[in-house]
């Protein structure tokens, strides 16, 4: 090989390498030169997440793989999700079922695609410790519940007045956001009988709005999201309320349109805003300490997201992804209603 083409080969070689180190650079959250806290790990769109990498793809940014299988199992219109014994269940309001990855096994399979238990509009699931799961489905305006080996039990809930649309299991009981009256309703998880309602109908500060998503700390409090309302309302395991975080505004620490919500063991609160297209967390004082989430379809970019959760026992399986130096406190889930990043995960970090 003459020296003009050893050369030219030497110049495109490190022209590829440095592209396909750019393509692989981590996405944290904050961004250079602060200290990241959280790191983009993977996106989950359908099937194709247990495909192996494509390595030309890595090796060279922008190749398109060429007669490729449509995805079967792609998601369509995620909306919540739940962690539990190595799967992750998301409820793809779109496609009718709760779509269930297997991350030991490497498959996907549905819940609630069959009759009896067969679901029109999955928003939320609740899994409890037994591997009971209580889904509710705003379209038939009841909760449906399946067994720990997913066989349909029973349908609870009122369809004639109630509109669930979100669900936690706390302190014995199964509370569940009705878009009908927004607020919350406290029932007996294995009968389905109301036991008391959580806030009033109102303009308030201390009213819901429109209580769409809530969550529950492990002390039992109780965080509504008041998509209307613009804000997040805290509730006692009793209903009494306790106080709201944040207001409607277009500022950091305010919301357009708050959707999802979780809370970390140190009480951090995960909020997210489908307009703002983003995640900000709160401190236990209600401080803002960092929004997350770029807007689009880049790496770790949110469309419409709508639910999070955060989850400590399922680590193991997303490590493979973590920058080197860092390990993962705890996972941090994202699911968009639209975009190329259908459910994204994110590692809230710690140094090794």
């Amino acid at each position: 090989m003459n020296t003009s083409k050893m050369t030219l080969f030497a110049v495109m070689f490190t022209s590829l390498v440095s592209l396909s180190a750019m393509a692989a650079a981590p996405v944290f959250y904050p961004s250079a030169p602060e200290q990241p806290r959280i790191q983009f790990l993977k996106s989950m769109n359908g099937g194709n997440f247990f495909l192996p990498e494509n390595p030309f793809g890595d090796r060279f940014p922008g190749y398109q793989a060429t007669n490729v299988a449509p995805d079967k199992d792609a998601l369509k219109k995620p909306y919540g999700v739940a962690l539990a014994n190595g799967k992750v269940y998301v409820c793809d309001a779109g496609a009718g079922v709760v779509k269930v990855f297997d991350l030991d096994k490497k498959f996907v399979s549905n819940l609630g695609d069959s009759k009896p238990g067969k679901l029109m509009k999955p928003m939320n699931i609740a899994i409890a410790e037994d591997g009971t799961k209580y889904v509710a489905d705003v379209a038939q305006g009841q909760i449906f519940v399946y067994d720990a080996s997913n066989l349909f039990v029973k349908a609870i809930g009122d369809s004639k007045t109630v509109k669930p649309t979100d669900l936690v299991l706390s302190k014995g009981k199964l509370y569940v956001t009705d878009m009908t009256s927004g607020q919350v309703i406290a029932m007996d998880p294995k009968t389905g009988t109301e036991l008391f309602k959580v806030g009033t109908s109102g303009f308030n500060d201390s009213d819901l709005t429109r209580g769409t998503n809530l969550t529950a700390d492990q002390a039992g409090n109780l965080y509504v999201s008041d998509t209307l309302g613009g804000k997040i309302n805290v509730f006692t395991e009793n209903g009494k309320f306790v106080r709201t975080i944040g207001a409607l505004g277009d500022s950091l620490g305010q919301f357009a349109r708050s959707k999802g919500v979780a809370v970390d063991h140190a009480n951090r609160l995960y909020a997210v805003d489908g307009a703002f297209e983003n995640v900000q967390i709160f401190n236990e004082k209600d401080q803002l300490l960092l929004p997350f989430g770029d807007v689009g379809n880049m790496p770790g970019g949110l469309n419409m997201p709508a639910k999070v959760i955060v989850d400590y026992n399922h680590n193991k399986y997303f490590k493979q992804y973590v920058a080197k130096g860092y390990d993962i406190e705890y996972v941090i889930l994202v699911s968009n209603q639209f975009g190329d990043n259908r459910l994204n995960v994110y590692g809230f970090l710690k140094k090794q």
